[in-house]
């Protein structure tokens, strides 16, 4: 005969299990292992059975099935999901992070789920290994990529379903370029049920510049990318991408690539759905300040970048003497102090939390324009003559205020410039408005072929966004130009320096390219600063460069970069 003890055990792992399966047919969530473990089963030991049964009989005598169109019953005490989507690039420590978030999540009294792709992967090559053990580990690794994603998914779909804990947190531990964003979000709309309040928000690392090339932006500087090449150069026991030379810092270029033209800022998130934005210092912020790299080395980087295009593969030998250049840099890159991460983590908790009580502090904002937004129209038939971002409403003297206030600094940078003293003193004499004040992002010109770009079919009429002046370009007496830093996530830009043309006096408004490819262009005295982002930093710059421009002739051309970006209320449209 059993002791009271025994008896006692017996009956409490019986209650543990009806209550488990009560829960889950209830939620119509699969019966699994994780369940009957901390803090899941906690969690589903507080819940009510007579609250469940009648859930659970409601589907039985209406006939409900899994996979049946349901709309479920709103409740007036909804379970709070945070889902976090963390984008970026391979050894950007996103496993490293999570070991305080996850601390912190438990002393908030958080449930903190984890789905990572790279343990899937390694599961399924691990499985296949065993059928197939002729095939090297580069054969897995591609053989594995549809099954793999399909599990991952499963579980992600799984994890979405369970309503269990009031603040439940799923970090997903792979990461999202734009192109991967589709999938996750159609697997977390179908998956998370209607009682579930379900905030979405992004996890990015935080960068002091970005990488700029031939015009388009990249969210993280030279810097960010080669911390974390050296993270995965030098780690051994990741399951998927280990030190493996050429191979996987190839496979990093690849993933900057996808980024090209995105600023991962908080208005383009939200138009892809998001709710919040997370910034982590994932690497330690002071060594963005301390490296600077030569014209060689940047060629190089940029060359094997370019060759990384539409999943392109990179030359072996390139990356290989790129490897050999940076292995002869001896680059130290320590990782960010435990304080400053268990900081980020905190911070992070709150974030979300406040994101709960007001609602979401990331909701897209209702639209300024009455029209939505829309390709770009025809007059009659003809195609625009350029596709741009108007400045909206009258906004002359807010700009000819920035530009007194920028030449009065620029003549107290160079007191001796009488040309600046005189336009001072006859501006409005001396320049005029252009006929609009826009940032051109295609310029057709009457040629067709243009309208197969993707600086066309990407391009949507009546989006409002701002535009964002970084510096004034200055010719005495020429041209005053604004350089424009654009987030190209929503509207690509052609032009390999976007800028708005402020005023023009002796040259044209089409001359602002001619006079910004001089400064920033190849062999510009501007070149290199361009390139490092350091127009998107908040540092100051005041400058002056004797260079040929437009007519022949070498003109002073200045640049004012103060700390504070100018912004101007935007609206895309057709220009005919």
């Amino acid at each position: 005969m059993e002791s009271p003890v025994a008896q006692d055990v017996c009956l409490t792992e019986y209650i543990t299990f009806l209550s488990v399966l009560i829960h889950c047919l209830a939620n119509e969530n699969d019966l699994k292992p994780e369940y009957f473990e901390s803090p899941h089963c906690e969690q589903i030991m507080k819940l009510k059975w007579s609250e469940q049964i009648p859930k659970i009989l409601q589907k039985l005598t209406t006939g409900e099935t899994k996979g049946q169109e349901e709309i479920p019953k709103e409740t007036s005490n909804k379970r709070r999901l945070c889902i976090l989507i963390p984008i970026g690039i391979p050894g950007m420590g996103k496993t490293f992070f999570l070991q305080s978030f996850e601390k912190t999540c438990k002393e908030a009294g958080c449930v903190l789920n984890i789905v990572s792709s790279d343990s899937v992967r390694k599961e399924v090559m691990d499985s296949l290994a065993a059928r197939s053990k002729k095939l090297s580990k580069e054969e897995l690794f591609d053989k594995s990529a549809k099954e793999a994603r399909d599990l991952f998914f499963q579980r992600l779909t799984r994890l979405c379903k369970v309503a269990d804990a009031d603040k439940r947190f799923i970090f997903i531990d792979k990461n999202h370029p734009p192109n991967a964003l589709n999938g996750t979000f159609r697997c977390i709309r179908e998956s998370v049920p209607a009682n579930v309040e379900l905030k979405v928000v992004g996890v990015v690392p935080q960068c002091q510049s970005q990488y700029q090339a031939d015009g388009h932006i990249y969210p993280f500087s030279m810097t960010f990318f080669l911390n974390c090449l050296d993270r995965v150069q030098n780690r051994t026991g990741h399951e998927t991408l280990n030190a493996d030379g050429a191979r996987s810092a190839g496979i990093l270029f690849k993933f900057l690539q996808m980024y090209k033209g995105v600023a991962l800022s908080q208005k383009s998130l939200e138009i892809e759905g998001f709710d919040g934005l997370l910034t982590i210092p994932f690497t330690d912020q002071y060594i963005e300040t301390v490296y600077n790299f030569d014209s060689d080395f940047k060629q190089l980087f940029k060359k094997i970048l370019n060759q990384s295009k539409d999943n392109g593969t990179p030359d072996e030998d390139l990356v290989n003497e790129f490897l050999n250049r940076v292995k002869a840099l001896n680059l130290k890159f320590p990782n960010p102090s435990p304080e400053s991460l268990e900081r980020a983590a905190k911070g992070a908790v709150d974030q979300i939390l406040n994101l709960f009580s007001q609602g979401g502090a990331g909701q897209v904002e209702e639209r300024k324009s009455d029209e939505s937004p829309k390709p770009p129209t025809m007059k009659g038939n003809k195609p625009p003559l350029f596709l741009g971002i108007g400045v909206v409403g009258e906004k002359k003297s807010q700009i000819i205020e920035y530009i007194y206030q920028s030449l009065t600094s620029l003549a107290e940078h160079f007191p001796l410039s009488d040309d600046i003293q005189k336009n001072l003193q006859d501006l409005k004499s001396v320049f005029n408005f252009p006929n609009s004040h826009h940032i051109t992002t295609l310029f057709l010109g009457g040629n067709p072929k243009k309208q197969k770009s993707e600086y066309y079919t990407k391009f949507r009429e009546n989006l409002d966004m701002d535009i964002c002046v970084n510096a004034l370009v200055y010719v005495p007496d020429c041209i005053i130009t604004g350089v424009c830093i654009q987030d190209q996530s929503v509207i690509p830009i052609e032009n390999e320096f976007p800028h708005l043309t402020m005023m023009v006096g002796e040259f044209k408004p089409k001359d602002s390219n001619t006079v910004l490819t001089a400064l920033f262009g190849e062999g510009g005295p501007l070149e290199d600063m361009y390139q490092a982002g350091f127009f998107t930093s908040d540092k100051e710059l005041a400058e002056c460069h004797s260079i040929e421009v437009v007519d022949g002739k070498y003109h002073d051309v200045y640049i004012l970069k103060p700390k504070n970006v100018f912004k101007l209320q935007g609206r895309t449209k057709s220009f005919y």
